[in-house]
């Protein structure tokens, strides 16, 4: 009887370790199959193009952006986040005043799109408007 038990809990426990190794293998595939989108892209905004590179580390995201030297011609460190396909970021450039970019958008493979919103003073530039919504995209380099 005793040595029925022990095999009994031994093949119990044995299915445990089999149940939690699957599942684990579960968490981590899906995991793995995140989307990332740490490189170098080029996004367009109306004519400008801009250099982008990004570091995403598991969603939070930084890098520095190079602005269209016809437009705008600034740059700035890039901080965001991304969740699922949703990625929203933002930097702040110097071109002609203080600036700030902030982006919004949906992650599709090697490519991005969404809207922005550029807030700052554009007294230099009058009459530019402020707190417009843009649209922008960006491709994989």
């Amino acid at each position: 009887m005793e040595s029925r038990l022990v095999k009994t809990a031994f093949v119990a426990i044995a299915a445990a370790m089999v149940a939690g190794a699957l599942l684990g293998f579960t968490i981590t595939h899906r995991t793995s199959s995140e989307p990332n989108v740490t490189g170098q892209w080029e996004v367009h905004r109306g004519k400008a193009i801009d250099r982008l590179t990004l570091l995403d580390k598991a969603g939070v995201l930084t890098g520095e952006i190079q602005q269209d030297a016809e437009y705008g011609n600034g740059s700035g460190d890039v901080h965001g986040t991304r969740v699922g396909d949703k990625i929203n970021w933002s930097y702040e450039a110097q071109p002609m005043g203080k600036v700030n970019y902030s982006m919004n958008g949906t992650l599709n493979g090697a490519a991005m799109s969404g809207t922005y919103n550029v807030l700052g003073d554009f007294s230099a530039l009058a009459p530019t408007p402020t707190n417009e919504v843009n649209l922008w995209t960006a491709q994989r380099r």
